[in-house]
């Protein structure tokens, strides 16, 4: 499983977790800590500001112990809107490119798979970011409009 961490600048922390294991409080809490590290290196600025996860389809950050870090950092977690828990450009523009690009070279072994990825996240240009973000904002607009439901932050 990859978890991957972006801004409109850039990635900030891809992780790829052990194949075969799961993803629960404890490691996310850890992968939240190497988070705060990297964006402190990369882009320092960030942690003055407020800080705000989107997840796609999963869902580390009910736990109390995440909830608490999350706290600790002055973090906060944008919802879903209800009837759409995977509403996510992410899945479509971020995941999709390099899945194919990945297909289509035959490469099959996790430790070239995970390589590949990184190789392919770490040299976007910042537009590929930006557009991530700015379909995102698009994508949530829309649907906050057209269902009229507010904006919502654990």
């Amino acid at each position: 499983m990859l978890l991957f961490f972006f801004e409109s600048h850039g990635e900030l922390f891809i992780y790829f977790l052990p194949q075969g294991s799961t993803i629960n409080s404890k490691p996310y809490c850890s992968t939240l800590m190497k988070l705060r590290k990297a964006i402190k290196s990369k882009q320092p600025d960030l942690l003055t500001q407020q800080v705000i996860l989107l997840y796609g389809n999963s869902r580390p950050h009910i736990s109390r112990e995440t909830k608490t870090t999350l706290q600790n950092f002055l973090w906060k977690v944008f919802k879903h809107p209800p009837d759409s828990p995977n509403l996510s450009s992410c899945d479509i523009h971020i995941f999709g490119i390099p899945k194919r690009a990945i297909q289509e070279t035959g490469i099959h072994s996790g430790d070239e798979v995970k390589e590949a990825a990184q190789n392919f996240f770490q040299n976007q240009l910042l537009s590929f970011y930006s557009k991530v973000i700015a379909l995102l904002r698009k994508w949530w607009d829309l649907c906050y409009n057209t269902m009229a439901i507010s904006l919502d932050f654990q």
